[in-house]
């Protein structure tokens, strides 16, 4: 067994133990109450701590923005961070948007007026 599936083959992970070689659902958790929200951030944050190329890759909120359930770079309707596919990124590693795009709102014009 090589270092990332002996790695992989534990879960939970601990947050001490999360590191470059630990999955979305290691980091992140298979449901959304294995960790609060909370934990949650801080064990991305973690991940995002590792390499200043994987942070701006992975922070990159382009498709979000205007998206009333963006707060920094993470999704509050999907708890989670807001790059991050719960079927994409968790299978395939790949970005996506957490809601899939479904969950994207912007504010009604009427709140946007500066009066």
């Amino acid at each position: 067994m090589d270092a990332i599936e002996k790695h992989r083959s534990t879960y939970p992970l601990p947050f001490d133990q999360i590191s470059k070689l630990s999955s979305f659902e290691q980091v992140l958790g298979k449901t959304s109450e294995e960790y609060s929200e909370q934990e949650r951030k801080l064990r991305w944050q973690k991940v995002l701590s590792f390499d200043r190329e994987v942070k701006r890759i992975w922070s990159d909120t382009s498709e979000c923005i205007g998206c009333v359930h963006l707060s920094g770079s993470w999704c509050n309707m999907q708890g989670l961070p807001c790059c991050v596919n719960p079927i994409l990124s968790f299978n395939h590693g790949m970005i996506g948007m957490a809601c899939m795009g479904l969950g994207y709102e912007e504010m009604p014009k009427q709140l946007q007026l500066s009066l």
